[in-house]
């Protein structure tokens, strides 16, 4: 069995997997999955799997990941389903304060969407019980025209619309009275859970646009607004671009946030990930993520395997540093180990 340092694999991992290797390579390493985990794509194999079912991403290695605040998410570019969705329910708790005096039951209200620093989105709200509160069974479409998410995690721009629907909301698990509302006293708590709904979804990041189509289930549960857990369940999320597409299918995220100092995150992630540049991956958590906001997860075992059953299996060692063990011909044997790092699996 083999072992590689880091130092060794050098700038012939380029950021596209499909890409054509950097000049001084004598013997090109990358030149795409072709349904097979190798020594030669094994950090790209780790990387496509890992941020695709972390990020919960249909699109992987596309620019630096990290965690910022107490989310996982892109710290350059990337569409991240479980910040994107707690974005949207912010964003309806922003709306505290700014209902019409009166609300018709079964009238459907505009909002705006805060949330957009460029363009414009708004929210059309049918408060089905006219109690002008948010409650089970309301529904919300949201609509976003050019509307741009800058900060930290990169310049997004959204068009097109989504829905929720199968909305409940309900106090926290200890009962407080005064939960059951997100818009309440940020100290009490409240459970959630609602459909998110895609239709071609246009999600612009740079110069590269991607449509999202399909749906997943998002629910946050948080006893005190401090500790929260939000769990993402999908069937079929299907990304394209430039005609190539990628489908993100029986996902599912656990994601455990504790906003004490320091903050302190941990996850698990499990999903195939259909793609006509990886072929079909399958990922899976072994041992739970975990790490201290902002940096990189300091525990975690991801095991990600190809459908001729060759496999990585990226063990984390630190907020920096990882192992990656692969199985070249799929016997359930290691044959190569190599250290890397986590700059190094997001430049993948």
């Amino acid at each position: 069995m083999a072992r590689v340092l880091p130092g060794s694999i050098g700038p012939c991992l380029g950021v596209w997997l499909l890409a054509v290797v950097s000049a001084g390579c004598n013997n090109p390493q990358t030149p795409g999955f072709n349904g097979k985990i190798n020594d030669a794509n094994g950090i790209a194999a780790a990387a496509a799997g890992y941020y695709a079912g972390a990020r919960v991403i249909p699109f992987a290695g596309l620019g630096n990941h990290g965690v910022t605040g107490v989310q996982v998410v892109a710290a350059a570019a990337g569409f991240n389903l479980a910040n994107f969705a707690t974005a949207q329910i912010e964003a309806l708790a922003a709306q505290r304060g700014e209902y019409p005096s009166s609300v018709v039951t079964g009238v459907i209200t505009t909002m705006s969407n805060g949330q957009c620093s460029t363009g414009s989105g708004t929210i059309e709200w049918d408060d089905k019980d006219g109690d002008q509160k948010f409650s089970s069974g309301d529904t919300f479409v949201f609509t976003f025209n050019d509307c741009g998410v800058q900060g930290i995690a990169g310049n997004l721009v959204y068009n097109g619309q989504l829905s929720l629907t199968k909305f409940q909301l309900g106090p926290d698990p200890d009962g407080d009275p005064n939960g059951g509302d997100p818009q309440g006293n940020p100290s009490s708590g409240w459970a959630m859970s609602a459909l998110f709904t895609l239709d071609n979804f246009k999600v612009t990041e740079g110069q590269a646009s991607r449509i999202y189509k399909g749906g997943f289930n998002f629910s946050s549960v948080t006893p005190d607004g401090v500790k929260e857990v939000i769990d993402i369940k999908g069937q079929s999320l299907t990304g394209t671009a430039n005609s190539a597409q990628d489908v993100l299918k029986d996902f599912t995220l656990n994601e455990k946030i504790d906003r004490a100092i320091p903050p302190t995150y941990s996850f698990t992630a499990d999903a195939t990930l259909d793609s006509a540049q990886f072929g079909v991956l399958t990922i899976a958590t072994q041992a739970r993520f975990s790490g201290t906001s902002p940096f990189d997860p300091s525990a975690g075992v991801m095991l990600i395997t190809a459908s001729d059953k060759t496999s990585v299996k990226m063990t984390v060692d630190t907020s920096t540093s990882m192992v990656l063990q692969i199985d070249s011909n799929g016997d359930g044997t290691v044959d190569t180990t190599r250290d890397a790092t986590w700059s190094l699996l997001a430049e993948s």
